[in-house]
């Protein structure tokens, strides 16, 4: 259907004798010309939407004048008639008008035609609406009178809809005899329009579609008959229990068959060449409406068994789980048209990349996925329908029964069906609260018709929670949600139960759960110091279906409809479990604010954690253990005793042996005390390594997915940091922990050159763990097996939520991994001293000149913030963090630990680009200099050389004697030349060597 939305206003306006456009204009979009107007008749164009349509009659139409930005005006139209014209073969069928008055007083008389009444108009904005048209002609009357003739009020036209005359046509399909009704179904449609098949009656590519009959001017029925293609079986009208079928791959010959191998595993159904061997035929039985697969040549129904299709001849839940359906392949294909063949919620076809390819899961819809359904011959179906008969109308029945330690029935099942001779010898797990009871076993053989099998469930020891028959005793409980938020008793808001992120530490926050599990139970709060007061709702879900603005709240008992709970573990949270009603579902957080309802699923936001409220000598004896769990000592992840404890630091079990299982009311204020007395160590500046305990995975160089930080299991130098009280250092890059940024706006962690960000540690109040700052947010261990990374959070995270913000534990390192290249040559520098490893020498530039640098050997030791050389044979050395040694004076090379900004005419270490057998000290090309590295600054010597090629590289320790005759010059360990060698230690032709 077309429509027309068409605005005439008449306002105030200026006289002018011309024609023009009729523009409607909005005042925040351009002007559309939607017609013209010319001597009195307005017609629409392509861009009303309803092109031909008429509007004339309105009085004094020459003049035009555009006010407000919103509508077209005229002058004098006091009275008039005004009739709409649809074109030819088209009827108007709806109207709308209204009359807007000014300030000045006027009455506005409307007379509308077919039925319309006529309104006098003393307010403006009324709307008075037409309806019942049938005609291809519209009109209505007019007139207006007013106390002051210059204001005129305004007048509005819209045209709702302009249509053709229509007509009902019948569809209806029919088999291919043609007498067989399928459906049908009634479309309103245009009088002579072309045959237009409702797409619910043609959409399956299976079959070809025949209409016949033609649509003219009065009612009619069009005949649709549907044949099935050549090849192709899929209707299950089509399908017979009496016939069995061959499944082809559209991709070309291949057939299902059984007894198929892949190379991962064996299946039994998989692919072959289609053959008639009986194992490629199958059965497809109808049974009470659902088809299921079985094979013919092993005489076993298939079902899904995770990605593949398994065989059993046992009907069970996984074979009724697993009907057969079929839906249209989108699959372009020269062959019929294809099917996709699914079986429980999986689609099965080709598996790209085996051999042979395998009939399996696999979500494309393509023609690996597509079959063809053949019919192969005979089949009889007696023994499967018997099979499916005994287990959808079992003869032998089980009922269970759960009774606690006084044989009090806790819960008992719907009878069961089983069979003959089965031996019941545990629980079913859906019938089992494992987080509150143990069971125990039993063996039981089904010999009678109607069996009832009891089992004995026995409370833990510590469950999930405890139960009490009644509110006279109860156990108190804080609660949690998501690990996060405190469900508190607010008495005086509605809903009166809110989800602070702090612990009010009081009544508020204490719960406790009268009932018992299986039964359901009800919660009750300390503050609200009536027990007639529980936990519960009006409806069970809210406004969406994600949860919504229905809340649990507190409210007389048995004024709610939803008052009794149900609990369920949750793998989301260690101690976890969901809180269902009993309409079954689960109670959810809702923002920061109340609890609401779950009704799509439930996890981590529905997930409790409680503890338990101690009090008397049970709390003592808590705090006592709370006491003995601290991880009291001097060492990193420890903490340290303050003020007058400080000296049970070093010794805590003096202090623990003095106060453990003596309750007084003095030792309990001593131990509060002292739980009010203790600081973690916090690291100073050295080298760790740091993990974090969600993922067990140590933080690390380099960057992961979404600008997170990497983490990994490496214990290498990619893993080490050196803290220097302020930034974090890694060794293996030299960069600085710090935040990407764009403009003024955080996006993201970043290893930096410069500008690091500043990191403390604090305590994480994770027994040991510790809380990582930078600048204002905390790094957090995102706990992700397959993509780990640390993450940025804010600080209320940090105080109050996972502790995967909280619990990061550092490992002092006592070595550090240093690598020399192929080159056999190094630089290295180090905030602390480290000794030397065996097959490492190290040097130091003692002297300097234009021409020449003197190395000079370090012995054992290289002593804190020293810059060196390191030469030996290609690999990996680790150099021993030790005690700090003198230093070394007169060092002419420099050294960062950091990596900096490119230092104009540094020197490192390189390759000689003009011979690359060459190896020693060049000006440097890089844009950055790297951390842990040595350099030799320009500022060592006063003019620019090329550079500094090292003269030893191949160095070897040579005893002989060695004449005065042999080539070669001979230098001292300091590299002088010696033209007359006395005895002692020299280097010639680059190997160290001993003159005797």
């Amino acid at each position: 259907m077309k429509k027309l939305l068409l605005i005439l206003c008449a306002l105030l306006g200026t006289v002018g004798a011309m024609a023009t456009d009729v523009t409607v204009i909005n005042s925040s979009q351009d002007a559309t010309t939607y017609g013209s107007l010319s001597s009195g008749t307005f017609t629409t164009n392509d861009a009303s939407g309803m092109a031909g349509v008429t509007i004339s009659g309105v009085s004094s139409t020459t003049a035009t004048y555009f006010a407000y930005g919103a509508c077209l005006g005229f002058t004098s139209v006091s009275s008039g008639t005004v009739t709409m014209t649809a074109p030819e073969g088209y009827i108007i069928t709806g109207y709308t008008f209204t009359g807007r008055l000014n300030t000045y007083a006027a009455v506005f008389t409307i007379t509308p035609s077919a039925g319309g009444e006529a309104k006098a108009l003393t307010t403006g904005g009324v709307v008075v609406s037409a309806g019942g048209l049938t005609s291809q002609t519209a009109s209505f009357t007019y007139s207006c009178s007013s106390t002051n003739s210059w204001y005129i009020p305004s007048l509005v036209i819209s045209i709702m809809s302009a249509t053709a005359p229509t007509v009902n046509v019948t569809y209806e399909l029919y088999e291919s005899n043609g007498t067989t009704l399928v459906n049908s179904v009634v479309k309103t449609q245009e009088a002579n329009s072309s045959i237009d098949v409702p797409a619910s009656l043609n959409s399956k590519t299976y079959y070809n579609y025949a209409p016949s009959g033609n649509i003219g001017e009065e009612d009619c029925t069009i005949k649709v008959i549907r044949t099935l293609k050549d090849g192709v079986v899929i209707a299950t009208s089509g399908l017979s229990n009496n016939k069995c079928y061959n499944i082809r791959n559209n991709r070309g010959t291949w057939a299902v068959g059984s007894g198929a191998t892949d190379v991962n595993s064996t299946v039994e159904l998989g692919l072959a060449f289609l053959s008639s061997d009986v194992k490629q035929q199958f059965a497809i039985i109808g049974y009470e409406g659902n088809f299921y697969l079985y094979s013919v040549g092993e005489s076993k129904f298939a079902y899904v068994d995770g990605n593949k299709l398994s065989l059993t001849s046992v009907v069970n839940s996984a074979v009724a789980e697993s009907p057969v359906t079929f839906q249209a392949s989108t699959a372009s294909s020269a062959n019929d048209e294809p099917i996709i063949v699914t079986i429980g919620d999986q689609m099965y076809g080709v598996s790209t990349g085996k051999s042979p390819d395998v009939f399996k899961y696999n979500y494309a819809n393509d023609g690996g996925n597509s079959s063809l359904i053949i019919e192969a011959g005979d089949f009889d179906p007696t023994a499967a329908l018997d099979a499916l008969e005994k287990y959808f109308y079992p003869t032998y029945f089980i009922t269970y029964k759960v009774v606690d330690g006084e044989d009090n029935q806790l819960f008992i099942s719907d009878a069961v069906g089983t069979t003959l001779g089965a031996t019941i010898t545990t629980l079913p797990a859906e019938y089992q609260l494992t987080d509150f009871y143990t069971y125990n076993t039993i063996s039981k053989t089904i010999s009678e018709t109607n069996t009832t099998v009891t089992f004995t469930a026995t409370l833990k020891d510590a469950p999930l929670v405890k139960f009490t028959s009644d509110a006279t005793n109860p156990v108190w409980y804080k609660m949690k949600i998501k690990d996060a938020n405190y469900p508190t008793y607010v008495a005086d808001e509605n809903p009166n139960v809110t989800l602070p992120t702090t612990n009010a530490d009081d009544e508020t926050v204490q719960w406790a759960f009268i009932g018992e599990p299986y039964a359901g139970f009800k919660i009750i709060n300390r503050a609200a110091n009536d027990a007639t007061l529980v936990l519960g709702s009006a409806n069970p879900v809210g406004d969406g279906a994600s949860g919504g603005n229905t809340y649990a709240t507190f409210a007389t008992a048995g004024s709610q409809a939803y008052e009794k709970w149900f609990a369920y573990s949750s793998t989301y949270l260690t101690g976890g479990f969901f809180l269902f009603n009993e309409a079954g579902t689960a109670l959810n957080q809702r923002s920061n604010d109340n609890l609401a309802y779950w009704t799509d699923g439930y996890d981590k936001g529905s997930t409790f954690t409680v503890t338990e409220v101690k009090e008397g000598e049970d709390l003592y004896n808590a705090l006592v253990e709370q006491l003995e769990a601290l991880n009291i000592g001097t060492g990193l992840n420890q903490y340290s005793l303050t003020g007058v404890y400080a000296e049970y630091t070093t010794n805590p079990a003096a202090l623990i042996n003095t106060l453990k299982g003596k309750f007084t009311d003095e030792n309990k204020a001593t131990v509060e005390d002292v739980l009010e007395h203790y600081t973690i160590n916090l690291p100073t500046a050295g080298f760790y390594r740091i993990k974090g305990k969600t993922s067990s995975k140590y933080l690390a160089a380099g960057m992961a997915s979404n600008n997170k930080f990497n983490m990994t299991n490496a214990e290498d130098a990619t893993t080490i940091f050196y803290f220097d009280g302020t930034k974090l250092t890694n060794l293996s890059s030299g960069l600085n922990n710090g935040l990407r940024t764009d403009h003024d706006n955080i996006s993201g962690w970043a290893w930096v050159i410069s500008e690091p960000s500043t990191v403390s540690f604090v305590d994480g109040n994770t027994n040991g763990g510790y809380g990582i700052q930078s600048r204002d947010v905390y790094i957090y261990d995102n706990g992700d097996a397959a993509t780990p990374s640390a993450d940025r959070g804010t600080s209320a995270s940090m105080v109050n939520g996972n502790v995967r913000y909280r619990s990061w534990q550092l490992e002092t390192v006592t070595t550090l991994p240093v690598s020399i290249s192929s080159v056999r040559y190094a630089t290295f520098f180090c905030p602390v001293a480290v000794t030397i490893p065996d097959g490492v020498d190290a040097y130091y530039v003692s002297a300097l000149s234009e021409t020449e640098a003197t190395l000079t050997e370090i012995d054992a030791t290289i002593p804190a913030e020293t810059a060196v050389i390191l030469t030996g044979d290609e690999g990996s050395y680790n150099f021993a963090i030790t005690t700090d040694v003198e230093a070394i004076s007169g060092n002419k090379l420099a050294g960062t630990a950091a990596a900096i900004e490119y230092i104009d005419g540094a020197y490192t270490l390189q390759t000689n680009k003009d011979n690359s057998s060459e190896v020693g000290l060049y000006p440097t090309a890089v844009d950055y200099l790297a951390g842990f590295k040595a350099y030799l600054p320009a500022t060592a010597f006063s003019s620019e050389a090329k550079g500094f090629t090292f003269r030893f590289s191949d160095i070897e320790t040579v005893i002989n004697s060695i004449s005065a005759k042999q080539n070669g010059s001979v230098f001292d360990l300091s590299g002088r030349r010696v033209s007359k060698p006395a005895a002692g230690l020299y280097i010639e032709n680059g190997k160290k060597v001993a003159i005797k």
